[in-house]
């Protein structure tokens, strides 16, 4: 085999098939009308019926397949998955194959170059990355009791509050884009005219 050979090639495998898929989904579309699901938060059964959904007997939550196919309309077709330092780690969606190591840090290279019996500690990488990925917790306490008292002796869970309140007053949220407020206004008119026919039909 070619030293250095690097497949681009990702498999797609599937355990089923197209055909498949759409019967099992108009299979959970009827089920989640004819038969619903049990909702037992209050909260959560008022937002299900403010959406359209029809709230029956023993907390049991029948959803309409509009609204079923509205939300999976409005979903987004991939997620981006961000490390603990708020860096983008990888992107779920599509075809896209993610393993819990980037290629960069799992250093096949590097374990070709030192070998059987070679110094790993004392190799550039494992400085580099020893030093990004140690991490210091900014919630929980490592201190010694002493220590923790000295500083102030302020719990976790006054801590953890404190850390909200502080994100709640000072965080901006990205702004969206135009076309993904036109996208929202075009569902929110049409729950809106939804709704207005469901009223008038009663």
């Amino acid at each position: 085999m070619k030293a250095g050979f690097k497949s681009q090639c990702v498999p797609d495998y599937r355990l089923l098939t197209e055909a498949q898929i759409k019967e099992l989904h108009r299979a959970t579309v009827d089920l989640l009308w004819n038969t619903g699901v049990k909702v037992l938060n209050a909260e959560a059964l008022e937002l299900l019926e403010n959406a359209g959904c029809r709230v029956v007997a023993d907390h049991i939550v029948k959803i309409p397949g509009g609204l079923v196919e509205e939300s999976i309309a409005s979903a987004p077709s991939s997620v981006r998955v961000y490390n603990r330092k708020g860096d983008p780690a990888m992107e779920l969606g599509g075809t896209n194959v993610c393993f819990g190591i980037a290629e960069d840090r799992l250093g096949l290279d590097v374990i070709h170059e030192v070998g059987p019996g070679g110094n790993y500690l004392a190799h550039e990488q494992t400085l580099k990355y020893c030093r990004e990925e140690h991490w210091t917790p900014q919630l929980i306490n490592r201190q010694s009791p002493e220590m923790w008292e000295k500083m102030g002796g302020q719990k976790y869970h006054e801590k953890v509050v404190e850390k909200a309140l502080d994100i709640l007053a000072s965080h901006q949220p990205d702004r969206l884009s135009e076309e993904e407020v036109e996208r929202l206004d075009a569902i929110i008119e049409k729950s809106a005219d939804r709704l207005k026919r469901e009223q008038l039909s009663v």
